[in-house]
């Protein structure tokens, strides 16, 4: 018996013509590439800013804020990109802030910098509380550790956020000084992720050693210093009110305070700006390389004129050929498009920390659905590209008569 020859379909001949035309087709994709992973890097990158921003807020947990007006900024952006910092005043201020008119509860909080692994275990920011008069961080590692739920931090322990390296029940060497991991928390994609948490005495102990001395407390007195005051302000009091009349209190005092909402307005407004450039690069983006494509495509398909015409001669449907030339721009649009974004998130993934340095994003997102969804749209937009280049080809061969079409010569 003779064999039965394999039936070329529309999609084996497509994938004939895409690999017969190898460097238009390689141009085609990548444009297709560079649009997918530009709009998947910058879509990731946008999302982590918002949610960084979004989590700090949440996380904040005070109306207003007191720190050294010289150090505002600095505090502003470790709080959204974790710069590390370390800056002191006098802690007699607390007394005098806790009795302003509207302020329910202050507490203080004391920062200390590691800044390098040369004096301690690992590079990172150190953040203490006071256990007496805390509602910001106490409530929050209690919820998210049961063994602290009762007792507490004591004297030489630290929990550590999940960014850290470290296992409960590990030691960490900071200034010279153990201190007993005694629980980790979750990933928050914050700034929190790559930080310590101690109690003041702890805090107290290692600002005594001559190292910490050197990092900006000068000769203050390590019994008293604080870097900030935390505050909660009375239900129905304006958090504003409360800071306009501690400034007129400190008005010729190194100190200032802020609203939460002023000492993220700076990140908000960077993250809004960020937004719209990354808004119309993308579309520009998207058009640039949606035109090209379909130029390229367009001008490919018509000197092909006289083999479609031959293929109608011969007794073949239209919607045949509408077919092959509709499976190219999709094979175009999906192989670049899928390479775009695996390539940008390989690049993402092992780049990551040098990322987030030169960016100021605190952590990317964790879920993994969002990037799946991130993927699928991104894919969806390349696709379009290609089927978009597909219909232009479509409408510039399919409108003549199959012998003009077999007549045309390629110019």
């Amino acid at each position: 018996m003779a064999k039965r020859r394999k039936k070329l379909g529309a999609l084996s001949i497509a994938m004939a013509n895409l690999s017969g035309q190898g460097l238009r087709t390689a141009v085609m994709e990548l444009l297709c590439f560079i649009l997918a992973a530009s709009i998947f890097a910058s879509s990731i990158l946008l999302a982590s800013l918002e949610r960084g921003v979004e989590q700090t807020v949440n996380r904040l947990g005070a109306d207003v804020i007191v720190v050294p007006r010289q150090f505002a900024a600095e505090y502003s952006a470790s709080l959204f990109s974790g710069e590390h910092c370390s800056f002191y005043f006098d802690g007699s201020w607390l007394g005098r802030v806790a009795q302003v008119e509207g302020v329910e509860k202050a507490s203080p909080q004391l920062f200390i910098a590691t800044l390098d692994a040369s004096c301690c275990s690992v590079p990172l920011q150190i953040i203490a509380y006071d256990s007496k008069t805390d509602f910001i961080i106490q409530p929050w590692l209690k919820s998210s550790l049961d063994s602290l739920s009762e007792r507490g931090l004591g004297f030489g322990e630290a929990v550590v956020g999940g960014g850290v390296y470290a296992k409960p029940g590990s030691t960490l060497i900071f200034f010279g000084r153990e201190q007993k991991v005694a629980g980790k928390l979750e990933r928050t994609d914050t700034s929190y992720d790559n930080c310590t948490f101690i109690d003041f005495s702890t805090a107290r102990d290692i600002l005594r050693t001559d190292v910490a001395r050197e990092n900006r407390l000068g000769d203050m007195d390590p019994e008293t210093v604080i870097s900030s005051i935390m505050i909660r302000v009375a239900e129905g009091v304006n958090p504003l009110s409360v800071a306009r009349k501690i400034n007129f209190m400190a008005e010729n005092s190194p100190i200032w305070a802020y609203t939460a909402n002023s000492m993220v307005s700076r990140a908000s407004d960077a993250v809004e700006s960020f937004s719209a450039f990354s808004v119309v690069l993308n579309v520009l983006l998207l058009a640039t390389a949606a035109l090209a494509v379909v130029c390229i495509f367009t001008v490919t398909i018509i000197q092909r004129r006289p083999e479609f015409g031959v293929m109608l001669t011969l007794g073949a449907p239209k919607s045949f050929i509408v077919r092959i030339i509709l499976a190219e721009g999709l094979a175009i649009g999906l192989i670049g498009g899928f390479l775009g974004i695996a390539s940008a998130g390989g690049v993402m993934l092992a780049f990551k920390e040098q990322i987030q340095t030169a960016t100021g994003i605190p952590a990317f997102i964790s879920a993994a659905g969002f990037y799946a969804a991130t993927g699928v749209k991104c894919l969806l937009i390349s696709v379009a590209a290609g089927l978009a280049a597909s219909v232009c080809a479509i409408l510039a061969v399919c409108r003549g008569e199959p012998i003009r079409l077999i007549q045309e010569k390629e110019a």
